[in-house]
């Protein structure tokens, strides 16, 4: 047998909760799916083709338009990572200027760099109580687009990896006034349009372009997203002709029809579908609200559960590794002063129950951290920092040094925490002490930090 079925089997027949992606949580869909290789085809008569869809699967792209209130849908199966290249890509000609938050996925800065195009960028707000970014500001839009008169899109991520909501119809009506389309990575709000519990969706809110990952929050499996489109500021034609290029010519009917029929039990069932997750949340809030240490972060979003250990002797690694061991929880990331768990409909009463009883032992155990150094949450480098563009940097020669001592060189990689993958030095950007003191902190915490190599960092050769 494979190592890697075997250890899927293992993990099936295993206790270990997750509290992560996908959303359908490995419990859900058995009497649905059977044995998946019975249904598991290629384009052959009678099944449609998804990139000339005129028969089932042009149905099922139109049911998805319907309930998810949008103009035209299409369905992704190489996640939104395509659906983020094919917009960017579309919108765009070579060497325009593009306006991006800075805490976006790096897919964003992998189609600027294809698209040799230049960035403009944004800096979302802080939120220093809980050492993570938040919400980008409409002003900040307006000012860029004042100060950048040839920007050709506005592109940013909301809701955060953390659940924060972004305001999203000013900017939407800040990106109109000025000619341009709104992207939004909505990757982790494909339930919002669902319930009036969640946040309004980018949909709804004016956005031109929306890429939900079906996989993050709902029923469906890994890889499986959709890419909203509205006519007006975006040519549509022209970003599906580029998903054609990103995204596999042989699209998996396993994958479609695993997202047709969530959309099709969501269409039937309406809000109802949420009520037992609801009532489940509330009660583990309840549970949890009188933690001496722990806090959980109230955020925009219901689905995301941000718990707090800073200010005590206890790490975000140290918690994610302690829920593991002891407990078999997997959350979904650790951060330096905080564990993210993703909940979802798919989730159970015992899973809740289990987790607020593991927070309740390992709260009273913990106690006030006497650490004193200040490690920056995020670094905002300015315009001047890209001492070179994504696409100049790709051909340059490059050479290893210690991160230590790479203070005022040029980084020659991406350098990003993992998940969830948001770049923290961006190639053809200056390294900055703030980066160096962020980064080592990162290491030293033991979080997975992409890009570097034996504490060696990839830089342009002097």
């Amino acid at each position: 047998m494979s190592d890697l079925l075997e250890h899927l089997q293992q993990l099936q027949k295993s206790d270990e909760y997750p509290l992560h992606m996908p959303g359908h949580k490995r419990n859900f869909g058995t009497d649905f799916i059977g044995n998946p290789y019975e249904i598991d085809i290629t384009e052959i008569e009678g099944y449609d083709n998804l990139y000339e869809a005129e028969g089932i699967l042009r149905a099922a792209m139109k049911r998805a338009a319907k309930v998810y209130n949008t103009e035209e849908t299409f369905f992704l199966v190489n996640g939104s990572t395509v659906g983020i290249l094919s917009a960017i890509t579309g919108v765009t000609k070579s060497g325009d200027c593009i306006l991006a938050a800075r805490n976006c996925h790096k897919s964003v800065f992998h189609a600027m760099e294809l698209r040799s195009l230049k960035g403009v960028y944004l800096h979302p707000e802080i939120l220093e109580d809980w050492d993570m970014p938040g919400a980008v500001s409409p002003s900040e839009v307006q000012q860029k687009l004042k100060e950048y008169p040839d920007i050709k899109a506005v592109v940013i991520t909301s809701p955060t990896y953390e659940g924060i909501v972004s305001p999203i119809k000013e900017i939407a009506e800040i990106a109109h006034n000025a000619g341009i389309p709104l992207i939004v990575d909505e990757a982790h709000g494909a339930h919002f349009p669902f319930d009036e519990r969640f946040p309004q969706s980018a949909i709804q809110e004016g956005a031109d372009i929306v890429i939900h990952s079906m996989h993050k929050t709902l029923p469906s499996f890994t890889q499986t997203a959709l890419i909203h489109l509205k006519r007006g500021y975006a040519d549509i034609d022209r970003i599906k002709e580029y998903i054609g290029y990103y995204q596999t010519s042989s699209p998996s009917y396993l994958f479609m029809a695993g997202m047709d029929f969530c959309i099709d039990l969501i269409e039937k069932m309406g809000s109802h579908i949420w009520d037992d997750f609801f009532r489940m949340r509330g009660q583990f809030l309840k549970c949890t609200e009188k933690l001496s240490h722990i806090r959980i972060y109230q955020g925009n979003d219901p689905c995301k559960l941000v718990i707090s250990v800073k200010g005590t002797n206890m790490t975000g690694r140290e918690l994610q590794i302690r829920l593991l061991n002891q407990y078999h929880i997997q959350v979904e990331m650790a951060a330096e002063s905080y564990v993210l768990g993703i909940i979802t409909m798919c989730d159970t009463k015992e899973g809740f129950e289990r987790l607020a009883d593991a927070l309740s032992e390992i709260d009273k155990n913990l106690s006030e951290s006497l650490e004193t150094v200040k490690i920056p949450v995020i670094c905002k480098p300015g315009q001047e920092d890209m001492v070179y563009s994504l696409s100049e940097m790709r051909d340059m020669e490059k050479e290893e040094i210690p991160l230590i001592s790479s203070k005022g060189r040029v980084s020659a990689d991406y350098v990003n925490l993992y998940p969830p993958g948001i770049p923290i030095l961006l190639p053809g950007e200056c390294i900055s002490n703030e980066h160096i003191m962020l980064i080592e902190g990162y290491l030293r915490k033991k979080l997975h930090v992409q890009g570097l190599f034996d504490e060696k960092i990839l830089v342009l050769k002097e």
